[in-house]
């Protein structure tokens, strides 16, 4: 463990120092300085800037946090109390004055690149080196207070930042917001109204609210949120609140939100919106909430100067309105009007602390954006045959990579023997594995909707029958010639992408068939795969194989989990690409392992071959 006691500078840090004295328009008030409360090295700089503004004068006082690692660790700059910034602007933290006991403010700026996580790709111009780290970014806040200075914060083209509203509530609050909802938006004439509000039962402790249902302020339902099956079976109490949407972003210039009751109403009041009028008339329904919301919406666009593209909301967790059953306060008459004198006298005073929660926007478009398959995949109805190791990988991928509705069908127990490979755990031992997984995939995203069938294809009855009908896609994971057969029986009534996917002996092998049509052809899959199973047989000719073993290809076979995640994720990419570009004929797709002395060198696709 670190000693701080008689702690100084390490050399790295004081060459780092040194490059401030280069700077004409710094001056180095207070040194580095370790301070133990934060773990941090702390020196104080007064910076010159030849422009002014009313928000950003000539001359400013800084706190700079270095960390003792540097040139490891975070850099921060925090406005000094006295000789600062008092102002918020964009790339910049709320800036409240914090701690009496500290002379820095809190509105630390935002001088790292948007790239940070790529520094070690070299594709952020920050340096790594010593010598020149602690230089950098003294040269980008001088930018930072000429465009500060200047109104040119925000540039055309830039991503578009909503200013941070500082959350002070438990509550977290999850809405749907994209291109298509803004158009419905703005047919919707109303402005304001009750919003209905699921309460994730899992976070009753920790509120974790949904959007369900907006009304206008009769009463009449004008928008409603759609959520995949985990919200729809995981939400416990149905709450009601409250939703204002206005023009534009409610901020006190340059770039801070609404603290205060009084601020909000006069940014309110700027978009000829009387705020006060419209939580007198929403009070009397929400009043005997166990929590109360009021949702405040506003358009704004992907990048700055573009269209606006979305609703974002905010959420405030209003303070506890008078409930019906108590009296009201001494003074106030005990109706209605009394109930709302009394809560816009203590609860809505200009001075009066705004509770905003944490919001976040859990469109489908917004979660996968870090990575998805494209929507000509994700949205086909997708059927999972087969719930072993195999399936089990694809149907975890798909959905992670977006796919929006699945049905799983296998009638198997999750026993001990398949925790080696399967993507369920101890906890679903001994059930379904097709219910088992439903809950897992669900749990994934709020958007998917997954069915499971404990049936064995194709002993299903009429009604499952025609629900699997409805899947366009079709992935056979069985490893059962029996289950081929089946699929080239069953009616399917429509053309189908036709997926069967299976892992030879040790995962050497993957092989992909890929057919379109109304019918599965067999006789295509089988001739094709023939000689490659002569191949398995020969490899495999006089080895011993486990109990689960039934089969020279079955995906039970002898195969770690890395190996069976390797080449169902090579299988994925090729299924996207099946079904983006669907092919003339029946074809096979055979990759292989590929290792050489002694070092694993990828996958390869050795062979591609049509039946026609």
């Amino acid at each position: 463990m670190l000693n701080y006691k008689n702690i100084v500078p390490s050399n790295e840090l004081a060459i780092g120092r040194r490059v401030i004295e280069e700077f004409k328009n710094i001056e180095l008030l207070e040194d580095l300085t370790w301070n133990q409360d934060e773990l941090k090295w702390v020196m104080k700089c007064a910076i010159t800037i030849e422009t002014t503004s009313s928000f950003v004068p000539k001359k400013t006082i800084w706190y700079i946090f270095i960390e003792n690692s540097y040139p490891l660790g975070t850099i921060k700059f925090y406005p000094a109390k006295d000789g600062g910034i008092t102002s918020t602007f964009p790339h910049q933290n709320y800036n409240a004055e914090g701690k009496n006991e500290v002379p820095w403010r809190l509105g630390d700026l935002c001088l790292d690149t948007n790239s940070r996580l790529f520094n070690r790709l070299g594709l952020s111009p920050e340096p790594a080196e010593y010598c020149l780290r602690l230089g950098w970014h003294f040269e980008r806040i001088i930018h930072w207070l000429k465009a500060a200075s200047a109104e040119e914060l925000f540039k055309l083209g830039d991503p578009f930042e909503v200013p941070q509203f500082p959350q002070n509530s438990t509550l977290k609050l999850a809405f749907s917001e994209d291109a298509t909802t803004i158009n419905n938006w703005k047919s919707i004439k109303a402005k304001y109204g009750y919003a209905e509000f699921n309460i994730v039962n899992k976070h009753e402790g920790n509120p974790l609210v949904v959007t369900s249902k907006f009304f206008n302020s009769q009463e009449n339902l004008v928008l409603e949120n759609k959520w995949g099956s985990f919200i729809e079976n995981n939400t416990g109490s149905l709450i009601l609140g409250g939703w204002l949407i206005l023009d534009e972003i409610p901020v006190i210039e340059p770039w801070q939100a609404p603290i205060y009751w009084g601020e909000l109403m006069l940014q309110c009041t700027k978009q000829q919106v009387d705020l006060l009028q419209i939580l007198k008339e929403l009070s009397p329904k929400i009043r005997e909430e166990k929590i109360q919301i009021l949702m405040v919406g506003f358009p704004i666009p992907k990048e700055v100067g573009k269209d606006k593209t979305q609703i974002h909301w905010e959420a405030i967790e209003l303070p506890l309105l008078t409930k019906n059953n108590k009296q009201a306060s001494k003074g106030f008459r005990d109706e209605e009007k009394g109930y709302w004198l009394r809560d816009q006298h203590r609860n809505y005073k200009a001075t009066n602390r705004i509770k905003w929660a944490k919001t976040e926007n859990w469109n489908q478009e917004q979660l996968i954006s870090r990575g998805s398959i494209g929507t000509e995949v994700s949205s086909k109805p997708t059927l999972i045959i087969g719930a072993g190791a195999v399936g089990s990988v694809v149907a975890e991928l798909m959905v992670r990579s977006g796919q929006k509705e699945m049905t799983l069908l296998d009638q198997d127990i999750f026993q001990a023997g398949n925790l080696v490979r399967h993507t369920l755990t101890l906890n679903d031992l001994k059930s379904y594995k097709v219910e088992a997984m439903e809950k897992r995939l669900q749990s994934i995203s709020p958007h998917n909707r997954i069915k499971s069938f404990t049936s064995h294809f194709p002993y299903i009855d009429e009604e499952t029958q025609e629900i699997i009908k409805m899947n366009e896609v079709i992935i056979e994971c069985t490893g059962e010639n029996d289950t081929l057969i089946h699929l080239e029986n069953f009616k399917w009534n429509s053309v189908k992408t036709f997926i069967s996917l299976s892992i030879g002996y040790e995962a050497k092998y993957l092989y992909l068939f890929i057919a379109n049509g109304e019918i599965f052809s067999s006789k295509a899959f089988f001739d094709l795969i023939s000689p490659w199973m002569e191949k398995e047989r020969e490899m495999t000719d006089g080895i011993e194989f486990p109990r689960e073993g039934v089969g020279c290809w079955h995906p039970v076979f002898p195969a770690r989990a890395d190996d069976i995640w390797l080449l169902v994720s090579t299988a994925i990419k090729n299924i996207e690409l099946a079904i983006k570009e669907p092919k003339k004929h029946p074809t096979l797709l055979v990759f292989e392992q590929q290792i050489e002395d002694g070092i694993f060198k990828g996958i390869l696709l050795i062979s591609q071959e049509e039946y026609k």
